[in-house]
């Protein structure tokens, strides 16, 4: 007989439909609608979509990470492993509305992760949900079906409430401390436009009310902790040039610039941030274009994974209403 337990704290509902062999698993799952995939052993389970009571825990600060999908027990450790002296996360953020070939990329970037993880924030800086937008539900289950469809198996998808990167990163090794992962290097893998955002003092708190010298003296302290103190580290996907806005921050040359004054400053290693290339006609596709082309009957099956295409065509996304 199997014995699956599903727990959100206080929410435990299962009903089993299907199993194909015996297998003892513990997971901590969000409860929504969804196929979970352990040590290759496909478990159809049916649950009440609790996702909205999620978010209010999330938000009431009763938990600051909420696991949606792990491909087995042990995760963030590989399967077959019992402990590690250091775990290597690399943290893919985003609003996956929807994943797009350009999030699959990233995704599978670097052979030296131990683990991989797919983050929802529900409160991502300059983001808010739309209407024609994907619901949170939906893109939980179409990032459950990229992390399945990976072929680094040990790929995890969670949910936070938390805008910037220094408080993930924060809330994440606090998480997995819990989970008995005690020295752990998390990699945030971005877009430039992230990375923009990510050394714009406008996002730091601690920088409100100040001026001038004040104000980046108090972004560089809060990215003191994220890169000394955490340990974390940055992986930006560059673009095509001619895309990028011609003036102020937004143009590369003085991201890249106000990037090595930082690491310079605080004498950080120049691999805190790493960029990569990858490829031109994969970094020019975003989410926003994937939606515009559906809603305008435009070809867009080429610019998302299988597994994404079958979902958005069986669940009717993004297709205008007047259409």
């Amino acid at each position: 007989m199997i014995s699956l337990t599903l727990a959100t704290f206080s929410h435990i509902r299962t009903t089993f439909i299907h199993f194909t062999q015996f297998s003892v698993v513990t997971v901590r799952l969000l409860a929504l609608d969804c196929t979970l995939l352990i040590n290759n052993t496909n478990i159809h389970i049916c649950l009440s979509t609790m996702t909205s009571q999620v978010l209010r825990r999330l938000r009431n600060a009763f938990s600051g990470v909420e696991l949606v999908y792990i491909p087995h027990e042990r995760w963030p450790l590989p399967s077959n492993a019992t402990s590690a002296a250091v775990v290597r996360l690399s943290c893919l953020d985003s609003s996956f509305n929807p994943p797009t070939l350009a999030h699959e990329k990233l995704m599978q970037h670097g052979n030296t992760f131990d683990a991989r993880l797919l983050i929802l924030s529900v409160t991502n800086v300059d983001k808010t949900l739309k209407a024609s937008d994907a619901s949170y539900e939906q893109r939980l289950e179409m990032m459950v079906d990229l992390a399945k469809s990976a072929t680094d198996a040990n790929v995890a998808v969670a949910l936070m409430d938390e805008p910037t990167f220094v408080g993930k990163s924060r809330k994440l090794k606090a998480f997995l401390r819990e989970r008995g992962i005690q020295e752990l290097k998390l990699s945030f893998l971005m877009g430039f436009d992230t990375l923009v955002r990510l050394f714009a003092p406008r996002y730091y708190s601690d920088a409100a009310g100040q001026e001038g010298n004040g104000v980046k003296n108090a972004m560089y302290r809060a990215l003191h902790g994220f890169f000394a103190e955490d340990d974390s580290s940055v992986i930006c996907a560059s673009r095509d040039k001619s895309s990028y806005p011609a003036s102020n921050t937004d143009s590369e040359g003085l991201v890249e610039e106000q990037v090595g004054e930082f690491l310079s400053e605080y004498k950080l290693e120049a691999d805190k941030v790493q960029w990569i290339d990858i490829g031109q006609s994969i970094s020019e596709i975003s989410s926003s274009s994937v939606r515009d082309a559906v809603c305008e009957g435009r070809e867009w099956n080429t610019l998302v994974p299988e597994c994404i295409k079958r979902y958005i065509e069986n669940s009717g996304l993004y297709v205008s209403s007047t259409k």
